[in-house]
């Protein structure tokens, strides 16, 4: 009977509706077993040796493994990644998810879903930690090799070995030299003020830079063909000048021939400084500009050339008088009068074509003056529209600026939005809520299957403490009066009386036990039938489930 009740202390023992023991063998899938163990091996190779501990779930190994992956991976992403023990079905739901998020994030090839990492799918989780694990390896190698150039670098600046000491001599011999070099071809001072220092800004820059011979170039708005602006320039660099004196011995003043080279210098950066700042519009006024102060020079040449002429035909024209008055030519006065007479004809064709030429002139200068007032007719008509496009492009900056402040409150709204609809749990989510609702019901019916066997064991085992009691104060009670009563035989005969009551008494409690016994197995019968006919009906509902389904994929 001792062996009968004996505790049992093995979890996986499920006892019957009689108290009799029930083997269960926990069911193993060894396929899966493997998987965590090579998991396992993989993330202590790796260097997370919390995988070793054995008080830890599979769960907190394998989960607590990815995200010590993850942040050696060094990699910036915008989401916080916590992983603590014990953490509650919220709490594992919501690291699942964002471990899941982060991995294409980081260009990991395979794919997983959180239900896949909550219900421990050993044999699709291993490849998504054998990737972590490789490129958790390359990154701490590559930031070791970092760290031993870095170190190497910084050592290298502080020491120094005996064969760099000649590369470190000529560094040195190359330092000197450059800084000679430097202080030899350095800005010199030439000019010194000797007045006050004009009020405007531009002035007193341009100033310094002459104290040291240099010369400002503009970058905006200069015609090259702005000659008064260029001599105003000329004459205020002058006036600047003449404040300044030498800081040499042999000059005690400033010439004009000086500003004048100065100038000269820099008038290819002034030509250059204008150019790029010109419209097309100012560029097509220059080039007319040009062209006609090109036929002015060449108009004035031609008069040059023409005051030559009519100065030779004067002379030739006294000349030719003196001879017709003498009337005596030789040989060498004939030649130089046919010379002359042909220098004549030729001083006339001159005339000719000074006068063609000159009509030629002035019509392209007409037509030149035409096109100059046509392009700045067109500059100021562009002028106007371009204030009338800054007009439109500040009314368009206002547009924008009101839709910008529109956008940032829709944008508020729609956050605010996002944050109601992420407070709504997802179908994945209720999924995994409940799976693990179910599982819980199960551990729950477990417990409580196991606990109600205990009670009832308990109270099985407490009736039988209870009638061996019984029984062996009755044999003791018997035993000490036995001698007594058989000594006479009225004794006898009560001891008698008593043992028959004794005997009846027995009797009843066997009967209230067997009919107490009767009525639980007439109540496991009923329940037995009523589980039956459950199972029937969920066998039906099961066809039925199955046949609508079919018919739903086959319509």
């Amino acid at each position: 009977m001792s062996e009968k009740f004996k505790i049992n202390r093995n979890l996986a023992t499920v006892l019957d509706a009689e108290g009799k023991e029930i083997k269960v063998q926990p069911r193993e899938d060894v396929e899966q077993d493997i998987k965590l163990q090579e998991i396992i091996d993989l993330l202590v190779a790796a260097g997370y040796f919390r995988a070793r501990i054995k008080g830890l779930s599979a769960f907190d190994k394998v989960v607590g493994g990815i995200v010590w992956c993850i942040d050696s991976c060094d990699v910036d992403i915008d989401v916080e990644l916590l992983f603590q023990d014990d953490l509650t079905i919220g709490q594992k739901i919501s690291l699942t998810e964002k471990i899941v998020a982060v991995l294409p994030k980081i260009k990991c090839p395979h794919r997983i879903e959180p239900h896949q990492i909550q219900g421990l799918d050993f044999i699709h989780i291993f490849p998504v930690v054998q990737w972590l694990v490789k490129r958790a390896m390359e990154t701490r190698e590559e930031r070791s090799e970092y760290l031993k150039n870095y170190a190497a670098n910084q050592f290298h600046r502080v020491f120094h070995f005996a064969e760099g000491e000649s590369e470190k001599s000529i560094q040195k011999a190359s330092v000197s030299n450059i800084r000679k070099i430097q202080e030899k071809h350095g800005p010199q001072r030439k000019y010194r003020r000797t007045g006050k220092l004009p009020a405007d800004l531009m002035t007193r820059v341009e100033s310094t830079l002459l104290e040291y011979g240099n010369v400002l170039t503009t970058q905006g708005g200069i015609e090259s063909s702005s000659d008064n602006q260029q001599k105003h320039e000329v004459e205020s660099r002058k006036e600047i000048l003449k404040s300044f004196t030498s800081t040499t011995d042999t000059v005690s003043r400033v010439t004009p021939a000086i500003v004048g080279k100065i100038v000269s210098n820099k008038t290819s950066e002034f030509r250059e400084a204008q150019l790029k700042t010109e419209t097309p519009a100012e560029r097509r006024i220059r080039q007319l500009k040009e062209k006609v102060s090109n036929l002015g020079m060449e108009n004035n040449q031609l008069q040059k050339h023409l005051s030559e002429a009519e100065a030779t035909l004067n002379s030739i024209a006294e000349k030719n008088e003196a001879f017709r008055k003498t009337e005596s030519f030789t040989e060498e006065e004939k030649r130089r009068y046919d010379e002359l007479s042909a220098l004549l004809k030729k001083t006339e064709e001159l005339k000719s074509q000074e006068i063609k030429f000159k009509e030629q002139c002035k019509a392209e200068s007409a037509i030149l003056q035409q096109q100059v007032s046509e392009a700045e007719a067109m500059v100021a008509e562009l002028q106007d529209d371009s204030q009338g496009m800054k007009s439109q492009l500040e009314i368009l900056e206002e547009k924008v600026n009101s839709a910008r402040l529109e956008l940032g409150k829709k944008t508020r709204a729609v956050s605010a939005l996002e944050r109601q609809l992420d407070q709504v749990p997802e179908n994945a989510e209720l999924a995994q809520y409940q799976l693990r609702f179910m599982e819980l019901y199960s551990l729950v019916a477990a417990k409580h299957l196991e606990t109600k066997q205990f009670y009832t064991r308990y109270n099985a085992l407490n009736d039988t403490h209870r009638y061996l009691n019984r029984e062996l104060s009755l044999l003791n009670s018997i035993t000490d009066n036995f001698q007594v009563a058989m000594s006479n035989s009225a004794a006898k005969d009560e001891f008698l009386e008593k043992l028959d009551k004794i005997v009846e008494e027995i009797q009843s409690n066997k009967l209230k036990v067997e009919r107490r016994r009767n009525d639980e197995k007439l109540n496991r019968d009923e329940l037995s039938a009523e589980l039956s006919s459950l199972q029937d009906k969920q066998r039906q509902y099961v066809a039925a489930l199955k046949q609508l389904s079919d018919e739903y994929k086959n319509s």
